[in-house]
């Protein structure tokens, strides 16, 4: 079972690792020139998601803003499917090896 320092040592990572995707996102978005908008088009919102979700604490709706802002990137044909899984699973991965060193 895991204490409560390691669960709030994961959320925090988790919360660190999602900021970052949610950064490299906005940064691509802004390279092709899209601004963000709340009730634009699916890019547009998809950025501004991206600029808003790094305010919140809630790691649970990091993850469901994340899966759209991904989902209109795969649509729109900025990444691939298999591109974002690999985004995604890459930071998870950094994250819980951060945990996993700091536990010794």
């Amino acid at each position: 079972m895991e204490s409560k320092k390691e669960n709030e040592y994961k959320n925090s990572s988790s919360r660190d690792a999602l900021r970052l995707l949610f950064y490299r996102y906005y940064t691509r978005l802004d390279r092709i020139g899209v601004k963000p908008k709340e009730r634009g088009m699916r890019l547009q919102h998809a950025m501004w998601m991206c600029t808003r979700a790094n305010n919140y604490e809630d790691v649970g709706k990091m993850n469901r803003w994340l899966g759209w802002v991904q989902c209109c990137l795969v649509v729109e044909n900025i990444y691939g499917l298999n591109e974002v899984m690999e985004h995604t699973r890459s930071e998870s991965n950094s994250s819980e090896k951060g945990f996993n060193n700091n536990a010794k």
